[in-house]
Formats: structure tokens, sequence, C-alpha cells
């Protein structure tokens, strides 16, 4: 009786407990377009504050490579890539979310092999 007791007080403590902390958070746009060619840049800088991001690659002629770890190079260690999509109508492009939980706190480090190649990005923080 005991355990289906906790049980009971577990279940219907759960939803409640896990809210516990969470709060609703502005999110901020890090959205733009490669300056150089080949060479990385920041989508945005490093906050310890940060909780996390959404990127998307929307340009259709290349691969997009992110790193959270450090600067991304095309195909390093440590660097993402994220598939173009098609052109209009954007089918089979990738993008990447940050975990629940993992609140980074660098930059995010994006390069393309072309200067214009646009990407979407959006960060928040606590």
């Amino acid at each position: 009786m005991m355990r289906l007791i906790a049980l009971l007080c577990f279940l219907l403590a759960g939803p409640a407990a896990a809210q516990v902390g969470q709060q609703n958070v502005t999110p901020v746009d890090c959205s733009g377009t490669i300056t150089v060619g080949g060479a990385a840049q920041n989508a945005h800088a490093a906050f310890n504050t940060l909780r996390g991001a959404i990127l998307k690659n929307i340009d259709t002629s290349e691969v997009l490579w992110f790193s959270i770890t450090g600067t991304a190079a095309a195909g390093a260690l440590g660097s993402y890539p994220l598939a173009p999509g098609a052109v209009t109508t954007f089918a089979g492009a990738e993008s990447f979310t940050t975990p629940f939980g993992l609140g980074y706190n660098t930059a995010l480090s994006v390069v393309a092999a072309t200067s214009t190649h646009k990407y979407s990005c959006t960060r928040w923080m606590n």
C-alpha cells in the first residue's frame, strides 16, 4: 500500500516538479551571411547565460558547417555539416537545435565555402 501511495505522489508531482525553475526567455535573432568564403565566423558570441540556439542552413547551394566547441572547419573533427535545401522548397535543408539541458557558453562558429551564404539563427539566454 505504501508503494502505491508513493507511486501516486510521484506521478502527481512529476510534471509540476519538472516545471520548477523553468521560465520564459526572449529569443534573439543571430541570422546572417558568411562574410568571407572559407573563413569561419561567429553566428553569436559566447555568453555565460546562453541556454540554447537553433541554426538552419537556408542557402540552397552548399553545406554550412558549424561548431560549438571551437572554430568550424569543413570536414574537421568537432564540426558538423548542415545540408542545403532544394531551390524554392528548401526540402532537405538541415538544422541544429541544442538539446534540452545543454546550456553551452561558447560562441557558435559557422563556415561555408562561398561568401553571402545565408543561415538563420536564433539564440536564447536566461
